[in-house]
């Protein structure tokens, strides 16, 4: 996010004032690098977009130094140098390959790597209060522009982890299962027919049948199907799935259309979420629906992460629908809508020296965390605890004086996103050491850059740019394009600096007209070189 006016660098100022972060004991940094972990960069409310809200945070200069297809430049790439040296390797790798957006590969990246958490690791607040890695994405991108192509490479190694254990439970651990039941039935009926006699010791059989029942059921649990994500995510799917796997399971799905629709409920005038929430809030469930086998399911601290890869439209769909909000649904989700020229060229192939090191993360960190037999607490050291709480509390204090009021329910969840991604980095970085070592200073600081950009891009797909100031705004640039008497050229980025718009935004909004032919762009390449400037002019 950038700045558009003077006012809003003074207000910027205020707000940095606030906040002065003490440095941990141990530390990497000066107090001056911790004061500025989260130097706020407030926008007001710009007068083109009527009462859209300012969002508190930065977007990091640096980038990611990669550019769209076809010459066009992201002017709010995600932050890829913030992540992991091998998921930010992958990630330029699957760009190259599937030509797919950067951010949504980024995105997809680190969704596969909230995969591996699980139950297995959490942050341990100074209240005592545990935050898990339940996080749910959501990316917007239209049919045939490589959602495939980026979504396997980067599963491949979950997919793997799962087969493996899959081909294990076929050989060894069903038939053991299975021979076990026969058993312990056999020797509950031989018990039972002692019974016919009169010198019985009622009170011995009745505690080996106990004993032999308690076996059969445990040896029945080992029936379940190991699994590890469902791609058909209906609610009654998901609850099997988390009551047969220790209480956790993934939703992964590369083409999500139908994940959508289950969310939006077949007459789409309520939505179908109550066990998707329960993924994203830990809260154990009791489900009334009796199984095929005549029992009730207990769930205890439901876990479940999300990565949804869908058409833009089903996840306006979802979020425009008037529950979305309020039952917690749509804050608790991070959505990604891009729009991006189609590519050009053909795509490069993943080096094996970058697939590689990834397969293995994913399957160690699996191991580790999600399959490990041990809960892993990782600390926050004072200080940056209160840079958390002041987060918190700035957050409020914009909700408060209705900077933020209209986006309240999304902004309270930030600072919970901001500790779920700081996990996410902490355990790719440290792996088997995470529990012995406290959250670093610059991983918080990583954590907010990433959260920041989410929580932008959250508020687009919102529908902030669907409301009447959305086409208010259309109208007005419409008018500018076709209002010529200064002689000036209407670009990308002029149309983008006037209406204090992003680039990004200017390709959404003009889209339909391009398409109906009522807006027509040229493609302008400069003598000098450099970046090529799209015109836009009217019929």
């Amino acid at each position: 996010m950038k700045c558009i006016n003077n006012k809003s660098n003074q207000n910027i100022n205020e707000v940095n004032t606030e906040v002065q972060a003490i440095p941990s004991e141990g530390a990497k940094g000066t107090e001056e690098e911790l004061s500025e972990l989260f130097d706020p960069i407030e926008q007001d409310t710009q007068k083109q977009l009527g009462e859209i809200d300012a969002l508190i945070g930065s977007s990091p200069d640096g980038g990611t130094g990669e550019l769209l297809q076809d010459g066009f430049e992201d002017d709010d790439p995600f932050p890829v140098e913030c992540l992991p040296k091998t998921m930010r390797d992958m990630v330029k790798a699957v760009h190259r390959y599937s030509l797919m957006d950067i951010s949504n590969v980024a995105a997809c990246a680190l969704g596969a790597a909230f995969t591996t958490l699980g139950k297995g690791i959490c942050i341990k607040n100074t209240d005592g209060r545990r935050t898990f890695g339940n996080q749910a994405i959501w990316i917007g991108a239209e049919s045939g522009t490589g959602k495939s192509l980026m979504f396997e490479p980067l599963m491949n190694p979950i997919v793997e982890i799962e087969q493996d254990a899959l081909d294990k439970w076929e050989k060894e651990v069903r038939p053991d299962a299975v021979a076990e039941i026969q058993i312990c039935q056999r020797l509950i009926k031989d018990l039972l027919e002692r019974c016919k006699g009169e010198d019985v010791d009622r009170q011995n059989i009745r505690q080996r049948i106990g004993e032999e029942e308690t076996k059969m059921e445990n040896a029945k649990r080992l029936l379940n199907r190991p699994m590890l994500y469902v791609t058909d995510a209906t609610q009654e799917a998901v609850e099997t799935a988390l009551a047969k796997n220790n209480g956790m399971i993934s939703v992964l799905a590369s083409e999500g259309r139908k994940v959508a629709k289950n969310v939006l409920g077949k007459k789409g005038d309520s939505l179908n979420i109550d066990t998707f929430l329960c993924l994203g809030t830990g809260d154990s469930m009791r489900v009334s629906r009796a199984s095929k086998d005549g029992r009730n399911y207990d769930i205890k601290n439901a876990w479940g992460n999300m990565l949804v890869l869908v058409q833009p439209d089903m996840i306006l769909k979802i979020l425009q629908h008037e529950e979305a909000i309020p039952s917690g649904f749509a804050p608790r989700c991070l959505t990604v809508i891009r729009v991006a020229p189609d590519p050009i060229e053909e795509g490069v192939a993943i080096p094996q020296g970058v697939m590689s090191p990834w397969n293995a993360e994913i399957k160690e960190l699996m191991g580790l965390f999600r399959l490990g037999e041990k809960l892993i607490e990782v600390e926050i050291p004072p200080s940056l605890s209160q840079i958390v709480a002041k987060d918190k509390s700035r957050i409020a204090r914009k909700i408060n004086d209705g900077v933020l009021y209209h986006h309240k329910e999304c902004a309270r969840r930030w600072t919970e996103t901001l500790l779920k991604i700081a996990l996410v980095l902490h355990a790719w970085i440290n792996g088997v050491k995470a529990g012995d070592v406290s959250i670093a200073p610059e991983t918080l600081n990583d954590a907010r850059k990433i959260r920041d950009w989410f929580a932008s891009h959250q508020m687009e797909s919102m529908g902030q740019l669907d409301g009447g100031e959305a086409n208010h705004l259309r109208t007005k640039i419409i008018h500018y394009i076709r209002d010529t008497q200064d002689r000036t050229k209407r670009t990308r980025r002029s149309i983008a600096r006037r209406f204090g718009i992003k680039a990004n935004m200017v390709m959404n909004i003009l889209k339909p007209y391009l398409e109906s032919g009522e807006v027509l762009e040229e493609k302008e390449i400069h003598p000098q070189g450099g970046q090529p400037s799209y015109v836009y002019s009217a019929k």
